[in-house]
């Protein structure tokens, strides 16, 4: 009678542990929260989805083939980068526009677009350069970046910074520019140039966030390994080991920046920034992108496999946190 009992309470409590797979995806690549916390967003199969937080009801869903997609702070707008101009979406109306070319001798984006913390800026990377709109001037800024931006371009949280990754052969590092240089129009220099580089080594940087208060970077890299730099100085400050058997993924801070979250193809693990020692594992396969609510209670995941093979049933993954996690 004791063991079953035993046994029927490790099972709930287990059971308690499991994440919540919301219905409306079978596969999502991306995932974020509001500023407020009140909205959740999530990307996969071809839709936008936009859901109520906590609610998790969904209150609106646009179909959205750009897996490079960039979504606004405050989930008001949302931009796709690959075809040869950048497209709009206000997502309370689900209008669509398209943005000026900035060159008539663009072929196409590259997917890499990105919305500064504000949503006043817009960095496009394409076949050529990189390319950022004033939404608030409704015009290209008149420099440009002579990089292609590759998979994912980032604004620091107060906007003076574009970051974008340097996977060159031999070397793998992250650039950074001065994001107010673009606005001086100079007839003598149409590029800015980066003003620091970020020494990564020779692994691939898949992904990077920002701590809430802007001061510090962190980096997945493919070595098992999350890099942190101090932003002001480009400084790495500390490296964090990570037990994935695969490539990391993803990376978060949670709010008050005591732990950090990775994903892999295996797991999601969850690690204090100060003991670097493991606080909280999933085992959950496939997990492409991760994000804190702003409280910092619950971990959001986007998950799925196209080869059928994954054992846990991919989309849109909310898992509520322990107390620990919290803390």
């Amino acid at each position: 009678m004791l063991k079953n009992l035993v046994n029927f309470l490790v099972k709930k409590s287990l059971e308690s542990k499991r994440p919540r797979i919301l219905k409306g995806h079978s596969y999502v690549w991306r995932v974020g929260f509001s500023q407020d916390g009140n909205l959740l967003w999530s990307l996969g199969d071809n839709w936008l989805k936009l859901w109520e937080f906590p609610a998790l009801t969904e209150i609106r869903s646009l179909r959205q083939t750009d897996s490079g997609a960039a979504i606004s702070n405050d989930v008001a707008m949302a931009a796709g980068g690959l075809g040869v101009c950048p497209v709009l979406w206000d997502l309370k109306t689900g209008e669509q526009r398209a943005l000026p070319s900035p060159s008539p001798s663009l072929a196409k984006g590259f997917g890499a677009i990105a919305f500064s913390s504000s949503g006043r800026l817009l960095a496009w990377g394409t076949d050529l350069w990189t390319y950022v709109w004033d939404m608030d001037e409704q015009q290209w800024l008149p420099s440009q970046i002579d990089w292609k931006a590759g998979r994912w371009i980032v604004f620091s949280p107060d906007e003076s910074m574009l970051i974008m990754p340097d996977n060159s052969p031999g070397h793998c590092d992250l650039r950074v520019w001065d994001s107010s240089a673009l606005r001086i129009k100079d007839p003598n220099r149409r590029f800015v140039k980066s003003i620091r580089k970020l020494r990564g080594g020779t692994d691939q940087i898949h992904s990077v966030a920002f701590s809430t208060d802007g001061s510090r970077l962190a980096a997945a890299v493919d070595n098992k390994t999350i890099k942190l730099w101090e932003l002001s100085t480009g400084t790495e400050v500390d490296s964090i080991p990570v037990e994935h058997p695969g490539q990391i993924r993803d990376v978060a801070f949670s709010p008050d920046g005591a732990v950090i979250a990775s994903c892999s193809d295996w797991e999601i693990i969850i690690t204090d920034t100060t003991t670097k020692s493991e606080v909280e594992r999933l085992e959950w396969r496939c997990v492409h992108s991760i994000a804190f609510s702003p409280d910092g209670g619950t971990l959001a995941f986007g998950s799925g496999d196209t080869r059928k093979v994954n054992p846990n049933p991919g989309g849109l993954g909310i898992w509520s946190l322990t107390k620990t996690v919290n803390a």
